[in-house]
């Protein structure tokens, strides 16, 4: 017979395999929500769409739990020429952190990618953050 927290720990197991290569993706316009949070889609490690605009459950397993993170941002252009470009940057932790704290590194990868384009050019900007 089996016990009960093998069952519960085998349960923990497969939520954390379910979360492993999603994706929280953003694109500044798609907009935000009265409340300041941003419109996003949650993705699975197939491309799946989860939820459009966000899914409580499974986005509270992913951004409540220490994890390691890929975090790629993406700044959208076109030139004079009317040719468009992309300027983009990687972050990958190598330690487990909640997402809310990467925040700064974020921001500051981000802004570097802003920075190395003409501001003229932007047209959009956006996120994509997967779970390791």
């Amino acid at each position: 017979m089996r016990k009960k927290r093998n069952k519960k720990f085998n349960l923990a197991k497969s939520m954390n395999n379910m979360v492993r290569g999603c994706q929280l993706q953003h694109i500044k316009s798609w907009g935000m929500y009265e409340d300041g949070s941003h419109h996003m889609k949650i993705v699975d490690k197939r491309g799946l769409l989860v939820k459009k605009y966000g899914n409580e459950g499974v986005a509270k397993l992913i951004l409540e739990a220490q994890r390691r993170w890929l975090v790629e941002v993406t700044v959208y252009c076109i030139d004079d020429n009317g040719e468009e470009y992309l300027e983009q940057g990687e972050l990958e932790t190598d330690i487990e952190c909640k997402l809310n704290d990467l925040y700064p590194v974020f921001k500051e990868l981000l802004d570097e990618c802003i920075d190395a384009v003409n501001h003229k050019h932007i047209y959009d900007e956006g996120w994509v953050v997967t779970v390791l």
